[in-house]
C-alpha cells in the first residue's frame, strides 16, 4: 500500500510483517513472565517464611530514663512486638517508661502512674492521657519535671516516624503543667538537647 504525502510517496510495511513483529513482542512477554514463575516457585519455603518472619519481627526502641545524675536523659534498647496500629506502640512505651529503667538508669515517670488512654491525632499529634496520681507521686523540681515530659515526649517522637509531637493529658482534660512547673498547655516537640 502506498500513500501520497505531499509529492513523495511512503511505503508502510507489510501487513505479514506488523503481524509478526507483534506476534513475537506477546511471545517475549510470556517468556519473561514464565521465568519470572519459575524463580518464585523454585524459592525454598524456609527462605520465604524467613523473610516473612523478619517483616513482622521485633522491633527494637529506644526509651529515655534520666542518667545517673539526673542531669539529662539517656536511651536504653528495649524490643516490642510489632504493634496492630500506632496507637498501641504509644501505648507500649509509656507503659514501659512507667514501668521505669531495667539498666543503671534512674526512673523519670513515677512507677505509681497510670496511663488512661493514648490516641493519634491527624497531623501527627499523640496524645497520653495520664492520671492524676502523677502529680501526687511526682518528686518534684523544675528540672524533674522537665525529664518527666520529655522522657515521654523523646521516647515517642523519636521512636516513631508518624508522631511529630505529643500532648499531655491528666485526667482527661488539659494541664497547665505536670506537676506545677512545666508547661504542658501545647502539643511538644522532642527535646534533643536534653539527650546524652
Amino acid at each position: 500500500m502506498t500513500v501520497s504525502v505531499g509529492k513523495r510517496k511512503q511505503q508502510w510495511p507489510p501487513l505479514p510483517f506488523i503481524v509478526c513483529c507483534v506476534f513475537a513482542a506477546v511471545v517475549t512477554v510470556g517468556v519473561l513472565g514464565v521465568r519470572a514463575q519459575r524463580a518464585l516457585a523454585q524459592q525454598t519455603p524456609s527462605a520465604m517464611g524467613q523473610e516473612a518472619e523478619e517483616a513482622v519481627g521485633d522491633e527494637t526502641t529506644h526509651l529515655y530514663f534520666a542518667d545517673r545524675n539526673a542531669r539529662f536523659l539517656s536511651g536504653e534498647q528495649r524490643v516490642f512486638p510489632p504493634p496492630s496500629h500506632a496507637a498501641e506502640r504509644i501505648r507500649q512505651i509509656v507503659e514501659a517508661l512507667i514501668h521505669g529503667p531495667t539498666g543503671s538508669l534512674l526512673p523519670t515517670v513515677p512507677e505509681s502512674a497510670t496511663l488512661r488512654s493514648v490516641f493519634l491525632l491527624d497531623g501527627g499529634t499523640a496524645v497520653v492521657d495520664l492520671d492524676g496520681s502523677i502529680r501526687k507521686a511526682h518528686w518534684g523540681g523544675v528540672h524533674a519535671e522537665r525529664l518527666t515530659v520529655y522522657a515521654i515526649v523523646n521516647s515517642i517522637t523519636l521512636n516513631m516516624e508518624s508522631v511529630e509531637t505529643v500532648r499531655i493529658l491528666i485526667d482527661g482534660g488539659e494541664a497547665t503543667t505536670l506537676a506545677g512547673h512545666w508547661d504542658i498547655r501545647k502539643p511538644l516537640r522532642a527535646d534533643l538537647l536534653l539527650i546524652r
